[in-house]
């Protein structure tokens, strides 16, 4: 990695700075000059550069609140990197405001694409491996030193990644987890076959073949007397139709000439009867004449009757209507007398009183009319009550003049039958002498049908007679065939159960050999996951941290401690050397601990690096971390190839000098190596120098 490009706004001290790195490379000193106090470069912001680097590509700083990395008075900020990683050119442009909103971009800018996954991620590393390797900030130089023994080794084991192998034995550890429980199941799923296991069973496979042999030999002997009963049956269904046609013929003989006979003779009986029956019809046919003509006689009168009754009913409705208006006029007269009997009664005619004489002479003349009208309507009572007579009469006469009409019209209807039989009386004497012919002829055709019946009925009764010895022995043959299906019944049963038998022999045999043949391959398939337990054993212990890892990180150990002497000889004259340890023994037992300790010696022997002088302490710390980052470097577990340094102190001239002399040894594995210092005398002896100005207004230069 080669940074080109760093821009910052309103980060920590700066309000803004564009610093151009593209010509700059190797050993690259970074001083600064406060212009308010010309003695002093602090304060000039050379840290505050170098951490926007880290807020970069990481997005964030240990220990520093976010919202303190914005300038003073400001509400934003944004750090802008430009980069060549793999000859590609990148740019990370980060911006964050007051209250934690905050955002990135990240691009190629020679494919022009978007990256889409973190710059830590992208260069490979994290805050911890940048922290211990590239980046010295500023009072750490000691690094993972600072830490305990247990802590150290993780550390490096880190940096060195052989974190993988841990992922790898746990993966191992787990197969081999996983390939023992399958040896348990294997073993309990053999086990549970074992007990599971039927036992075997024992099975007569002779009396099976010879129950089936009997079996066979009954039922072929139940199908042979079957077609014998068939045949028999065959007779004796045909022995009851013979019976049937005897029984048939039988009757038919018998009720042939009767049931003819008969027939003809009752007909024969019935015409005579109604011969008879017309002839003394004769008589009543005269009678039925007379009658008619009678009534034929009032019934002509039938129109008068009802002309007269009509004409009196009129006559008699008229005489009512008098009578009624006659009693309404009696009705409204002595009405009017009462009226004038009355005191002060007023004249009908002038409307005036009348006096007394007046009065009586009214008052008789009314009565006189009264009585008149109720003598005529006396009489006319009379005559009423005549006419009434009249006319129930004529309604009585009317009513039997109706019952002579109906009377006519039966005798009418009975003197037509009497004629219709006049008229048959012929037609049934010529049947009569046909039906006797008929029966003459019928006995003739009778007598033959007879003839042929008997001799029918002869000759099924021979066929009965030729049948019935067959069938003796019927019944003899049917409890033969009873005997034999009981026989195979019994023989059934016993087939069944030997085929059962012989069912759970073959069951359980299979069972067996299934089971056999189931412990077989668990039993191959046991020999092969042992191989593969004890071959994952071997590499799970291979991977463990005190395996293959431990191997490593002592060989990696040792070329680190090979380097970091060689850098004390240039930076302590060769007075002071390391040795690394990583097995301890425990004092509380026989057991070996796991650690990494730092034993340094000089020519006064061995001592804790605390008890070192400041400067002497700075040596070793910097010889141990140059000598980590060159040791990264040539493994390649390092791509980021940029080393920073943020002051150094407790170093005289010479070991400063020293210190120099190892930084430019380390260009050919790190194009830009940054060192910040308030030093500015080293100037001449760095050709790359970046100085920052900080003016009087605190504008930044």
């Amino acid at each position: 990695m080669q940074m080109k490009y760093i821009t910052l706004k309103n980060f920590l001290g700066w309000r803004k700075l564009s610093l151009d790195l593209t010509d700059y490379k190797g050993v690259i000193l970074l001083t600064g000059v406060n212009q308010n106090d010309f003695e002093s470069s602090n304060g000039v912001g050379k840290s505050s550069l170098i951490r926007a680097i880290t807020f970069a590509i990481f997005g964030e700083l240990p220990g520093i609140n976010m919202d303190d990395l914005i300038h003073q008075g400001e509400d934003s900020l944004s750090v802008s990197l430009e980069f060549n990683y793999d000859n590609k050119d990148y740019e990370i442009i980060r911006t964050r405001k007051l209250k934690g909103k905050k955002t990135l971009s990240f691009k190629c800018l020679t494919d022009k694409t978007k990256i889409n996954i973190s710059p830590d991620e992208f260069l490979n590393i994290n805050m911890d491996t940048w922290l211990q390797t590239n980046y010295s900030q500023q009072g750490d130089l000691a690094g993972f030193l600072k830490y305990p023994p247990y802590k150290r080794k993780e550390i490096l084991h880190s940096l060195f990644r052989l974190d993988q192998f841990h992922s790898w034995y746990e993966t191992s550890k787990k197969t081999l987890n996983s390939i023992t429980t399958k040896i348990l199941e294997l073993k309990t799923s053999k086990e549970q076959l074992e007990r599971n296991r039927p036992l075997p069973i024992l099975f007569e496979e002779q009396k099976y073949i010879d129950a089936m042999k009997q079996y066979d030999y009954i039922t072929q002997e139940i199908q042979n007397q079957e077609k014998i009963i068939e045949n028999l049956t065959g007779l004796e269904n045909k022995k009851q139709l013979i019976e049937k046609d005897i029984h048939s013929l039988t009757r038919e003989l018998q009720s042939l000439s009767y049931d003819f006979e008969k027939e003809i003779l009752t007909t024969i009986q019935m015409i005579d009867t109604e011969i008879k029956n017309i002839q003394s019809n004769k008589s009543k046919e005269e009678q039925l004449k007379k009658d008619m003509q009678d009534l034929s006689t009032v019934v002509k009168l039938e129109g008068q009757l009802k002309q007269s009754l009509e004409n009196e009913k009129n006559n008699l409705s008229k005489l009512q209507g008098e009578i009624y208006s006659y009693e309404r006029e009696v009705k409204t007269t002595e009405k009017t007398l009462k009226d004038f009997e009355k005191v002060g009664a007023v004249c009908s005619v002038c409307k005036q009183k009348v006096d007394e004489s007046h009065k009586q002479l009214e008052i008789n003349k009314l009565v006189k009319t009264i009585d008149d009208l109720n003598n005529y309507i006396k009489e006319l009572k009379i005559k009423e009550a005549t006419l009434l007579s009249v006319v129930d009469k004529l309604n009585k006469d009317v009513s039997l003049n109706e019952q002579a009409k109906i009377v006519m019209t039966k005798l009418s209807m009975e003197l037509g039958k009497i004629q219709e039989s006049n008229s048959k009386l012929s037609k049934i004497e010529q049947d009569k002498i046909h039906l006797e012919q008929m029966l003459k002829n019928k006995q003739i055709e009778v007598q033959g049908k007879k003839q042929e019946i008997e001799l029918a009925l002869n000759n099924r009764q021979k066929e009965l007679q030729e049948i019935i010895p067959q069938l003796s022995i019927f019944k003899s043959e049917k409890e033969k065939l009873n005997i034999l299906k009981s026989e195979s019944k019994k023989i059934d049963e016993i087939k069944n159960y030997m085929s059962m038998q012989k069912a759970r022999f073959e069951e359980v045999n299979k069972i067996i050999n299934n089971t056999d043949i189931q412990i077989q391959r668990i039993e191959e398939d046991s020999k092969d996951i042992i191989k593969q337990e004890q071959l994952y054993t071997e590499i799970t212990k291979s991977l463990h941290a005190n395996g293959i890892p431990s191997l490593i990180l002592a060989n990696w150990l040792d070329e680190l401690q090979n380097l970091i002497n060689e850098y004390l000889n240039f930076l302590a004259d060769n007075k002071i050397n390391i040795k690394f340890s990583m097995q301890k023994n425990n004092a509380s037992n026989s057991n070996v601990a796991d650690t990494l300790d730092i034993i340094v010696a000089d020519e006064n022997g061995v001592r804790s690096i605390d008890l070192y002088s400041g400067g002497e302490k700075t040596r070793i710390y910097l010889a141990v971390r140059l000598a980590l980052v060159k040791l990264l470097a040539l493994k390649g577990l390092n791509k980021l190839n940029i080393l920073i340094i943020d002051e150094i102190s407790d170093l005289d001239q010479s070991g400063m000098k020293s210190f120099l002399e190892i930084l430019k040894t380390l260009e050919e594995h790190f194009p830009q190596i940054f060192f910040v210092t308030h030093i500015t005398d080293l100037t001449n002896e760095i050709k790359n120098n970046i100085i920052l100005k900080k003016d009087l207004t605190n504008e930044q230069i």
